[in-house]
């Protein structure tokens, strides 16, 4: 209680620019970019979880199960990419690791475009320009890389 108090007491005695121009130093250390893409992996990465609830989870199994040569099951694979991607969320909103978990996000997000070659029927109604909706949901992961190229090169995350 005491501890609160002198908060209460000290933060009363700062004029309130002082505290504002603390809260736009605090704002301005935080790395939005990372926090915002963390959220996005951990957003999707949270769905394959869930049966049914990602709307790609049919097209990551089916690319899945033909990169590993149906030797692992579509649902353990699933459940993997699922961990992957929610770890690498919580690893970027957190700060853990940032540098590697940018680079790690590239490499994962340039295999997102393997379904470009395996299932391009699922991908373009008009190739090479004419993208379904799945399409639409791989191509976006252009400007998540260039994203998570920024971080990777910002040598103090």
């Amino acid at each position: 209680m005491k501890a609160m108090q002198d908060l209460i007491a000290v933060s009363t005695a700062l004029p309130a620019t002082s505290v504002w121009q603390r809260l736009q130093g605090t704002l301005r250390r935080v790395n939005w970019l990372a926090i915002s893409v963390g959220l996005v992996f951990l957003w999707f990465g949270a769905l394959k979880f869930f049966p049914q609830l990602s709307p790609a989870e049919e097209l990551a199994r089916a690319t899945m199960s033909r990169l590993t040569l149906g030797i692992v099951a579509p649902d353990t694979c699933l459940r993997l990419l699922a961990g992957f991607e929610t770890g690498l969320g919580l690893g970027l909103i957190f700060n853990i690791r940032r540098m590697w978990m940018a680079r790690l996000g590239i490499l994962h997000l340039i295999c997102t475009f393997t379904p470009v070659l395996m299932f391009s029927d699922q991908i373009f109604t008009d190739a090479p320009f004419g993208l379904t909706l799945t399409g639409q949901y791989i191509i976006k992961n252009v400007v998540l890389i260039s994203a998570l190229l920024a971080m990777s090169n910002h040598r103090s995350s």
